[in-house]
């Protein structure tokens, strides 16, 4: 069976979508590897080093980006789909 194509696309996280991003969730094997979206969106908002996206494939939310530069100088990637 043929994968369907989609378009992926990163999208600013904003009133429309928040909390569909907050819903998103890792498998529990994977809860100790990352904070839950909320707290890394609030930790997100109160500084101006840090980016986030919701991880868009079509129109449903499917992940969280978040990239860092708060770590002197060394920039931090994490991207986190449900």
């Amino acid at each position: 069976m043929p994968i369907p194509e989609s378009t992926v696309s990163l999208r600013v996280i904003s009133a429309d979508n928040v909390r569909d991003v907050i819903r998103l969730s890792v498998s529990s094997e994977q809860e100790r590897l990352v904070a839950p979206n909320a707290v890394s969106m609030a930790e997100a908002f109160a500084t101006t080093k840090v980016w986030v996206r919701a991880t868009y494939p079509d129109d449903t939310p499917v992940g969280f980006a978040m990239l860092s530069d708060d770590h002197g100088g060394e920039l931090e990637a994490v991207l986190v789909l449900s």
